[in-house]
């Protein structure tokens, strides 16, 4: 991701994080069944291969939610959409979650990608609404490489509504 890029992003959460309500850093989250977020990518790879993501998060339940992505790498210059189901192992203000998901993608050449992914992460609140976290994990990619498998990681922010 390009460094103009990244401080955009950064500066985004920053933002947020002064129009957040106040609360003592290490926060017990105030999500749960219904609760929806943004998560913005800080750095890193992504999963799916989208360094330059935009998610989308709904929890089903307290203890799991759905998240979808949509993501734009300009070094392949493919385009991702991705979903995934995370369940957290955890409850508190520091949570650990695993996991799955699939992505569709095209690139400039109109190569279809296909995905499955698979990853460990953790999720640590700042405020009630805010967190920051981080995932690595496995893919396997179909394209016209049949790449067998991949690692990637990524550091994120979420905002909760």
């Amino acid at each position: 991701m390009a460094l103009e890029a990244k401080l955009r992003t950064l500066s985004l959460f920053l933002l947020a994080l002064t129009i957040a309500p106040a609360s003592a850093v290490g926060a017990e989250p105030d999500v749960g069944a219904g609760s929806m977020g943004l998560s913005f990518d800080l750095g890193g790879l992504a999963l799916a291969g989208a360094p330059t993501a935009v998610s989308l998060s709904y929890f089903q339940s307290d203890q799991s939610a759905w998240q979808g992505t949509f993501g734009l790498d300009s070094a392949t210059e493919e385009l991702v959409l991705a979903a995934a189901l995370r369940t957290y192992l955890s409850t508190g203000e520091a949570r650990g979650f695993w996991q799955v998901g699939g992505a569709l993608g095209v690139d400039t050449s109109d190569d279809l990608l296909i995905a499955a992914t698979g990853a460990l992460g953790v999720e640590y609140w700042l405020t009630e609404h805010l967190s920051l976290w981080g995932i690595t994990g496995l893919s396997l990619i179909l394209d016209d490489d049949f790449r067998a498998v991949t690692g990637s990681s990524s550091l994120n922010a979420s905002i909760y509504f």
